[in-house]
């Protein structure tokens, strides 16, 4: 047994090893995924390169040690994977298709890497602390940038002033900036309060400087359902539905008050290029998205009952010649139409897991170790919210920033959740054995 004793002890250490470098190759990618230009073959980023090489760190670590594995939303994404693949097959368009069949399964092995190497309250303070520290970095650079008026440098549209900064697109810009903010939210740094709030600052600026509607509205969401979630843990649950009472009706008086003043109007015309450029928007983009949701509701009838193929809408879209011939820019209308009945089936059923991850680890208290991790889970309950609400504007499932929020929620789902039957829930004061 002595004589054993060695070689198994280098065997831990050398497992060790492979999961501290698993988890800093992670940490690098996170820290990296907005430099997705320039745009190479079939939609490959600069970063994909080093999320490959966290994809091969995380299967040497699982190797070496041997850990078991889970595979949290496999369900789900293996139906919109099956259905998105037959459509692809039997579609008018089965190359595009094909490759974002691919894409998909490569964005969920990211987020299966980053649920497995989170397991340990260090691994998810270092992911964390990247994605926060990085996220006040990128929008530092691109605050003080256009301050300066040098932002043609690091992208920002000439034809509607929307900062894109290393994005391929506006939209895709906000919607790292929306998920981020909430992840800084949910870290424990800056250490200092003073320097928290100038990071809710900074990078709430730079979501602004994008003129994303879609991540502005997801903000908004996002932090009322946030409200509302810390309210239950503190209060109870009628106090929070009191809150998201109030809420709804001041939203319906604002918006009647919008109308009867022509805000819209007037902000469409404001001399500040961040009110131009984000809710001065509203009107100008509302009448095609309504056209393209009548368009893609007309497609959906005439689909077959498998699809048309995933990210194939502006191609058919295109060959039947109609006036809004653009991508679905929907993630739910998109499953329906591109991936038929399994896709609608395999949404429905995603939004669901996610849900049940992300409100146990906010309604449960989390093991002492994570709890010192991280501030508190409800953050990320709440870019949950917001990427839910940004997903009915805008394609976001093929976004790289998401399917990491997925990965940390389920990591905190699988490993920091105190499963105790003793534990009392804080929202319903009872036992939740």
């Amino acid at each position: 047994m002595s004589a054993a004793s060695p070689a198994l002890g280098r065997t831990h250490t050398a497992a060790n090893g492979e999961a501290r470098l698993a988890v800093a190759v992670v940490a690098v990618a996170i820290a990296l995924l907005p430099i997705t230009i320039p745009e190479g073959p079939v939609g490959i980023a600069p970063v994909d390169a080093v999320v490959l090489l966290a994809l091969c760190a995380t299967l040497v670590w699982a190797g070496a040690s041997a850990a078991p594995l889970h595979a949290p939303y496999v369900v789900p994404v293996a139906i919109l994977v099956l259905s998105g693949a037959v459509a692809a097959l039997l579609g008018p368009f089965p190359g595009m298709a094909g490759v974002a069949v691919v894409q998909d399964i490569v964005l969920f092995a990211w987020c299966l890497a980053i649920a497995n190497v989170a397991r340990t309250p260090e691994a998810i303070r270092t992911l964390l602390r990247a994605w926060t520290w990085s996220a006040i970095a990128w929008s530092t650079f691109l605050v003080v940038a256009v301050g300066l008026g040098i932002s043609s440098e690091i992208g920002v549209s000439t034809r509607a002033g929307r900062a894109l900064l290393t994005f391929d697109t506006p939209n895709s810009a906000g919607n790292y900036f929306l998920v981020s903010l909430f992840v800084v939210l949910a870290a424990d740094r800056p250490r200092t309060r003073l320097g928290r709030v100038a990071a809710y600052v900074i990078v709430t600026l730079a979501l602004g400087l994008t003129g994303s509607m879609a991540a502005l509205l997801g903000l908004i969401g996002g932090v009322v359902v946030g409200g509302a979630v810390a309210i239950a843990r503190r209060r109870g649950i009628a106090s929070a539905v009191a809150l998201l009472a109030v809420v709804a009706l001041a939203s319906v008086v604002a918006i009647g008050i919008a109308r009867r003043d022509n805000l819209l109007q007037d902000a469409s015309h404001s001399p500040y290029s961040l009110i131009r450029n984000s809710i001065g928007r509203v009107q100008r983009s509302s009448t095609p998205r309504l056209g393209r949701l009548s368009e893609l509701w007309q497609l959906r009838a005439s689909a077959p009952t498998l699809g048309w193929g995933p990210a194939t809408t502006k191609l058919v879209l295109k060959s039947e010649r109609v006036l809004f011939a653009k991508e679905a820019h929907n993630d739910y209308v998109a499953a329906f139409v591109e991936r038929g009945v399994g896709g609608g089936v395999g949404i429905v059923l995603l939004l669901g897991a996610v849900w049940v991850r992300g409100s146990v680890s906010a309604r449960r208290q989390l093991r002492l170790p994570f709890a010192d991790a991280l501030r508190s889970p409800v953050p990320l309950v709440s870019a949950l919210v917001a990427i839910a609400i940004s997903g009915m504007f805008h394609e976001i499932l093929h976004f790289r920033q998401v399917w990491t929020l997925l990965g940390i929620v389920a990591a905190l789902h699988l490993w920091a959740v105190d499963r105790s039957p003793l534990v009392r829930s804080s929202i319903t004061g009872g036992s939740t054995a």
